[in-house]
């Protein structure tokens, strides 16, 4: 790989800019937790960020839920300027390596659940983004607070079954929901 491009640990700085300059923009309301809630699991060691270079600059995040010793990844973008120029490819090859002998699960909305086309196409889109660079369709779905999702695996690496999948996943989600909504919220299939 081009040693211009790199990947790097944020800093709480850095991802405070982020948030403010770009997550604001690349996730709806809904989608978004409060900066307050990341920091706060950030400084207790339960989340991580992380930030892909161009000569030293910055061109996308990526942010993690983590378990240990799992992950799920929250949330993942590439700045608008550099969209469609295979920044995002690059970026998630570095991660996959980076947590090669990890299990790390992403959440990808259910092309079935799409409310119109122009969204189930989205939703197919993305889906494919994350298959054409590596990562693999567990085949287990969940539904998070009226949304199915598709779980895929960032790696193989470990070529863990739906079983396991599933309890990682269970897992992560016990670890960051009340009990309550983790009983009433959580569905997985």
């Amino acid at each position: 790989m081009n040693a211009a491009y790199k990947m790097v640990k944020l800093t709480e700085s850095q991802v405070k800019e982020i948030y403010q300059k770009h997550m604001i923009h690349d996730f709806p309301d809904k989608e978004r937790k409060p900066l307050s809630m990341i920091l706060k699991a950030l400084r207790k060691g339960e989340y991580e960020c992380y930030g892909a270079q161009e000569n030293g600059k910055l061109y996308g995040y990526a942010f993690f839920v983590k378990c240990a010793p799992d992950y799920l990844l929250d949330y993942f973008a590439v700045f608008p300027a550099m969209r469609c120029k295979g920044m995002g490819s690059i970026f998630l090859k570095q991660l996959s390596e980076h947590f090669k002998n990890t299990t790390v699960i992403i959440e990808v909305e259910n092309p079935l659940c799409a409310e119109n086309e122009a969204e189930r196409d989205t939703r197919r889109r993305r889906i494919l983004f994350y298959l054409r660079n590596g990562c693999r369709d567990s085949l287990v779905t969940a539904k998070l607070f009226k949304v199915e999702y598709r779980l895929l695996l960032l790696s193989d690496e470990k070529h863990i079954d739906q079983n396991e999948v599933k309890e990682v996943y269970r897992k992560i989600y016990r670890s960051i929901l009340p009990s309550f909504l983790y009983r009433t919220m959580l569905k997985i299939h």
